[in-house]
């Protein structure tokens, strides 16, 4: 046994070209990266504003409530956190749900999106109401979020039971299998302790962390053990077979 079996990894190298659903997405690497995003008639995917780059005149855009933007093709768009990191898809099987640090989502495909907190943990540290995250829930054919993270990726698939601390600043995303829990590592009463504020993660369940200080801006908008068809989390080998 290897002494970094269940550590956290980086992010497989992810391929130029995805197609899901019907639509076609581009990934540009490098320091900056960028996402175009190719939409046929009638298609829709919902969108972080602060992320369009660009988009086709004929695009259309619509908000439906507070922080909701859906773009409708045909038309292509790109879209961008302009910040130095990794972008990436992430698979959500039927009924299934993830969460995603605040500011940190591109757009999604076939999921509803709400939003939430991270109950205590500001108020721990520094005071105020907790950090934000947004929940997607995917329908009945699947889903699929595109995150963008500041700096790299690591992910890891926990087991029932298992734990994972993990800095504030460096969570980016986790199943919603995944319990959470803020707490100050080292409090107990032994002086010799070093306190340490941080996030439990305990699976079952995908987690994934930054390790980029966060550089977007974060805004409050209104299982067993993971089975072998997740091992590879982030890959792109997704196993949703969604209608076309």
């Amino acid at each position: 046994m290897s002494l970094f079996d269940r550590a956290l990894v980086p992010l497989p190298e992810l391929p130029e070209l995805f197609d899901w659903q019907g639509i076609s997405c581009r990934l540009t690497r490098g320091m900056l990266p960028s996402v175009i995003v190719a939409l046929l008639p009638r298609q829709e995917i919902e969108i972080n504003p602060a992320a369009l780059l660009w988009k086709d005149e004929a695009a259309t855009l619509r908000s439906e409530m507070a922080g909701v933007v859906i773009v409708r093709g045909p038309a292509r768009i790109g879209l961008s956190l302009g910040v130095v990191g990794q972008a990436f898809p992430m698979p959500v099987l039927p009924g299934d749900a993830v969460q995603v640090r605040a500011g940190h989502f591109l757009f999604s495909v076939g999921a509803e999106r709400r939003s939430g907190q991270i109950r205590g943990l500001a108020d721990r540290i520094r005071g105020g109401n907790g950090a934000s995250f947004d929940s997607f829930r995917a329908g009945e054919y699947g889903a699929t979020v595109w995150v963008q993270s500041a700096g790299g990726v690591l992910e890891r698939s926990l087991a029932d039971g298992e734990a994972l601390d993990v800095r504030p600043e460096a969570f980016l995303v986790k199943d919603d299998s995944v319990g959470l829990e803020t707490l100050i590592s080292g409090e107990g009463g032994d002086t010799r302790s070093v306190v340490w504020p941080c996030l439990r993660l305990t699976g079952p369940g995908r987690v994934a962390v930054q390790s980029g200080q966060v550089s977007v801006t974060e805004t409050s908008a209104p299982a067993a053990e993971a089975a072998p068809h997740r091992a590879r989390m982030f890959g792109i080998e997704f196993p949703l077979r969604g209608k076309r």
